[in-house]
C-alpha cells in the first residue's frame, strides 16, 4: 500500500541523493559515536524517571502503527542493561501494537519525561508473555530486546514548546471542535 503524492519531479529516491545530502551536513564525530547497544547510567536513570513512551510497531503489510503508553516513573521497568519490560496499560483495547508485535516483532520506542528536553530513543525486538498463564500477575506483558539505543538532543521539543507553560495554557483554552462519537 502506498499514498498517491502527486508531483513526482521533486521526489528523492535514490540513496545516493541522500548521501549527497548527508556529505555536505556531516554529524559530528560525536553524534555518530552515541549509539549504544547496552545501556549505561544515564539511559538506566532517564528510563527510571520516563512516564511517557510511544511505542511504534509494524503490522502484516508493512503499516507502521505508533501507540503512547504513559503511567507514573517506573511503569517502564529496566530487566537487564539489555531488555526492558511494561505491563499492559488500560487503553482503548484495540490491542493493534500487541498484535503487529507478533506478526513483526521489531519496534522502535521514544523514552520522554515532562519537563526534560532529551528524548531516549530504543530500538529493538519486542514480545509478550502472558502473566496470567505463569500466575505472576495479571494481563499481558511486553520485553523488549535492545539492539541500538540513543539519546535525542531536545531541539524537536523545544521549538514545538511542548513544554513552555503559555503554549500550554492557550492549547488548553482553545476551543477545539469535540471529539467525534463513534457510534456502532
Amino acid at each position: 500500500m502506498s499514498a498517491d503524492f502527486g508531483e513526482e519531479s521533486n521526489r528523492v529516491q535514490d540513496h545516493n541523493v541522500l548521501e549527497r545530502f548527508s556529505s555536505e551536513h556531516r554529524p559530528a564525530e560525536r553524534i555518530l559515536k552515541k549509539k549504544r547497544d547496552v545501556l549505561d547510567d544515564w539511559s538506566k536513570e532517564f528510563i527510571a524517571f520516563t512516564r511517557l513512551i510511544i511505542l511504534s510497531t509494524i503490522d502484516a503489510h508493512g503499516q507502521l502503527y505508533v501507540s503512547p503508553r504513559g503511567g507514573e516513573k517506573g511503569f517502564l521497568k529496566i530487566s537487564n542493561a539489555k531488555h526492558l519490560v511494561f505491563n499492559d496499560l488500560p487503553g482503548n483495547n484495540l490491542i493493534e501494537s500487541y498484535r503487529n508485535i507478533i506478526t513483526n516483532n521489531n519496534v522502535g520506542l521514544l523514552c520522554i519525561i515532562p519537563g526534560r528536553e532529551e528524548i531516549l530513543r530504543i530500538h529493538g525486538f519486542a514480545k509478550i508473555n502472558d502473566l496470567e498463564n505463569k500466575n505472576t500477575g495479571t494481563g499481558l506483558q511486553v520485553v523488549i530486546s535492545i539492539t541500538e539505543w540513543y539519546y535525542h538532543c531536545g531541539r524537536s521539543l523545544r521549538l514545538s514548546g511542548a513544554w513552555d507553560m503559555d503554549i500550554i495554557t492557550k492549547n488548553k483554552d482553545h476551543g477545539f471542535s469535540k471529539r467525534p462519537k463513534f457510534v456502532p
